[in-house]
């Protein structure tokens, strides 16, 4: 019952004047009850109890079964002299113990330390491992915190959502990454947007620098919600007040901004916020590519490659036929790859795997006089072939600069040969039309000569504001050489001899024009080893291109650390929490993207030998 009432005999009492009335005969009563009105004297019965022992309100919900439940967790011995008492009484009360199983163990304290360890590391697997808040819920995961440790109490929802919000706030304004932004002298930011499964607007901000030591950071700065219209002034706008609650000084610190070619966020970057735009480089290869498919000399085959994929992977039987086949004719058991329209990629994929596939399919189709529609001519087949060799560069590009920063663009551009020899004429106009459309684009290059031209002068003035690096620190181990390097598949043998060792004449100069033309006459490195090692070791000789190094390779050039958030928040916002809100995305994705990682192989790696599958310990390295 929730009224007020007087009560002439009271059972229990406390010295802070909590009684249990007369009612209240549960045998949990004897540690519960409510406060008295001081001006009238009344009890007030609520919706919650207060604890005897530990004089906190405890929610009643309509029964007891909160109030014992607080009993066993908080007060252990009282609940087990309740429940030992049940057992020789002779009280018409349900016992305690009907409604939990004694443990046989005492629980962990709310707030111990162990206790928020443990609830750290839950709220960590969530952030890490993009699961839903209400994994805590789930049976799955309470059985098997239960037989990890069973004295731990698993938090509610509210708990680890609490938790998050706590984290983001110290990752983000006391632990490392603003701090980190502010002392960084020069930023590259990359920024695009998305549309959720929810159908809401988003715009991410990442943020790229080079360190003293020269090593390069990649920080997740936000995913704001972004509702409206999507124009360019809203867009500099809001890219302005992202800046600002990160204390990014535009005017100084950022160098230039990658994006992809959209017109609105163009605009919004060259236009409103007056800075250097650089178009994403695998975008507008993409454009460029779609372009030369695009031709009618290749069009009507590659409707005729789709259909076939479309076929097979639509008909059991034909696919059981062409396994068959593979089988026969020793073929790899591959499947046939289904082109994805906005990736050239997986066009070329596509093409790839028929190719491969070539005479299983025409040994299907032959057969089936329904089928006869699909079947490639021989001409239509070498058009194929000779379309793998020509775009083969073109992949291992996408593939180089999805990786890498602005420093590798110039040298895959520049050395990227699209001719060659015997090839037909329709290939050559689908060549044409690349060439043409990506040389309409491409304007990266210029401006970057442009913007560096004032650096130089003023880096011949101003001596004093090169940055020392501590020669004290540990050299790079030189990299490993690898077989099989996209850049040199892409490049060949143009680029990247064996790295010489540096001269040990440490004489200075202050020209500028001495300084660089000793940097052009060093012997080119070995594509395999990472620029920024190279310029760690050799910052002392080159002090003022050494400067230069670190503020314009940092500059991505494609938008893909951006991008990756849209894969990010896809995993997070998906059909079961499409109405989670905007805000906690922003929080989920941020702390995802910049917490510190976790080492766990060497831990594994003791464990080994315990391990009956050896791959599993290999795979965690």
């Amino acid at each position: 019952m929730d009224d007020s009432g007087d009560s002439d005999e009271e059972r229990h009492s406390s010295p802070l004047d909590i009684v249990t009335p007369d009612s209240h005969k549960a045998p949990v009563w004897m540690h519960f009850g409510f406060r008295r009105d001081d001006s009238s004297g009344r009890i007030i019965i609520g919706i919650k109890a207060v604890c005897k022992l530990y004089k906190k309100e405890v929610a009643r919900l309509g029964g007891t079964i909160n109030l014992i439940n607080h009993l066993r967790i908080y007060h252990r011995a009282e609940f087990e002299v309740h429940t030992e008492g049940d057992e020789a009484g002779s009280s018409g009360q349900q016992k305690i113990d009907a409604y939990y199983q004694k443990p046989t163990v005492n629980l962990l304290v709310p707030g111990s330390k162990r206790s928020q360890e443990l609830t750290g590391a839950v709220v960590e697997f969530i952030v890490r491992d993009l699961r839903p808040v209400r994994v805590v819920d789930c049976t799955g995961s309470l059985h098997l915190m239960k037989v990890a440790e069973p004295r731990y109490v698993v938090p509610c929802r509210r708990t680890v959502t609490n938790y998050i919000d706590k984290q983001y706030i110290a990752l983000r304004n006391t632990d490392t990454v603003e701090q980190e932004l502010k002392d960084v002298q020069y930023l590259g930011l990359t920024t695009d947007m998305w549309m959720s499964r929810a159908n809401d607007g988003y715009i991410s901000l990442t943020a790229h620098y080079i360190t003293p030591t020269f090593q390069m950071v990649h920080r997740n700065l936000q995913s704001c919600p972004f509702p409206g219209n999507h124009t360019a002034i809203n867009i500099a706008e809001l890219l302005g007040k992202m800046t600002d609650k990160w204390c990014i000084d535009i005017s100084s610190q950022v160098i230039a901004v990658t994006t992809d070619n959209a017109k609105n966020v163009t605009n919004a970057i060259t236009e409103e916020l007056m800075l250097i735009m650089i178009p994403c480089a695998a975008h507008t290869l993409n454009l460029s590519v779609q372009r030369g498919l695009a031709m009618p000399v290749l069009s009507t085959t590659l409707a005729r490659c789709r259909k076939i994929v479309e076929h097979f992977n639509r008909s059991r039987i034909d696919n059981e036929k062409l396994k068959a086949k593979q089988k026969q004719l020793e073929i790899p058991q591959h499947n046939l790859i289904q082109e994805v329209v906005t990736r050239w990629n997986s066009t070329f994929d596509m093409i790839s795997r028929l190719c491969e596939q070539q005479a299983a399919i025409a040994a299907v189709l032959h057969v089936k006089r329904d089928l006869h529609h699909l079947e490639l001519s021989p001409r239509e087949w070498h058009n194929l072939e000779d379309l793998i060799n020509s775009l083969g560069p073109f992949k291992s590009s996408t593939e180089v600069l999805s990786g890498p920063t602005l420093s590798c663009l110039a040298a895959i551009l520049s050395d990227l040969n699209i001719d060659q020899p015997g090839e037909s004429s329709a290939l050559r106009a689908i060549k044409l039309a690349m060439r043409r459309d990506f040389n309409e684009r491409e304007s990266i290059s210029l401006t970057l000569q442009e913007e560096m031209v004032p650096i130089f002068e003023e880096l011949s003035t101003d001596s004093d504001d090169i940055e020392i690096v501590d020669s004290c620190q540990t050299e790079t181990p030189p990299a490993k050489k690898k077989k099989n390097h996209p850049l040199r598949k892409l490049l060949g043998d143009n680029f990247g001899g064996p790295s010489s060792s540096t001269s040990s004449d440490n004489t200075t100069e202050d020209n500028v024009q001495a300084e660089l033309a000793r940097y052009k006459a060093e012997p080119q490195v070995a594509l395999e080893v990472n620029p920024l090692s190279w310029w760690k070791e050799h910052w002392s000789i080159y002090p003022i291109l050494s400067k230069l190094a670190r503020k314009y390779l940092c500059l991505p050039c494609t938008s893909v650390p951006s991008e990756s958030l849209f894969s990010i928040s896809g995993i997070i916002v998906n059909e079961i929490r499409a109405a989670l809100d905007p805000c906690n995305v922003d929080e989920l994705v941020f702390l995802n993207s910049n917490l510190k990682p976790i080492h766990l192989a060497a831990t594994y790696a003791r464990k080994k030998k315990h391990c009956q599958c050896d791959d599993y310990v290999d795979q965690l390295q």
